[in-house]
Parts: structure tokens; C-alpha cells; sequence
């Protein structure tokens, strides 16, 4: 508001529009807080999906090694299976 303005104004008139301007203040200051609490928690969400997909990443690695240790496993198995089954062969014809 202009000086002017103001100075035509009574003393209530001030008084109103002084509270009217305390009460905005405290309007916004509470939005203010809220939008902070908002913003800390999406953050936080952040972080945690940061987090996840790490540990996700880290999963995945160790399904990796899971994975190619059961691959030298059966392998391992059928190899055996191949020599017990030329050994069992190599009998009967020694027989």
C-alpha cells in the first residue's frame, strides 16, 4: 500500500490490516513448514530408493555368482555321470 493510503487510514483500520498481515505470515509459514516436511520426506524416499537399487544391484550380483556356481555344479555332475557311464561300459566289455 502507498504512504498515502496508509496515513488516511484510522487507527482500527490499521490494526485490522495489521492483523490481517500476522495472519497471512502465520498462514504461510505453516505452508512453509509443511512444503519443508514435504520435501525432507521425498528425500527420504529418494535415499531409500537409492538404497534399494543398490542393494538390488548387489543382489543381483550374487544371484550371478549363485547362478554360475550351480552351472560348474551340474557340470560337474554330468561329467561324473559321462565317466561312471564309460566306466561301467569299459567292464562290461572287459567281461
Amino acid at each position: 500500500m502507498k504512504k498515502k493510503t496508509l496515513q488516511k487510514k484510522s487507527r482500527l483500520e490499521l490494526l485490522e490490516l495489521l492483523l490481517e498481515s500476522r495472519e497471512e505470515n502465520q498462514k504461510l509459514r505453516k505452508e512453509n513448514e509443511e512444503l519443508k516436511a514435504q520435501l525432507e520426506s521425498r528425500q527420504l524416499e529418494q535415499a531409500d530408493c537409492q538404497s534399494l537399487s543398490e542393494a538390488s544391484l548387489r543382489l543381483s550380483g550374487v544371484f550371478r555368482a549363485a547362478d554360475e556356481a550351480v552351472t560348474i555344479y551340474l557340470d560337474n555332475i554330468r561329467q561324473r555321470n559321462i565317466d561312471y557311464e564309460r566306466k561301467a561300459q569299459d567292464e562290461d566289455t572287459d567281461v
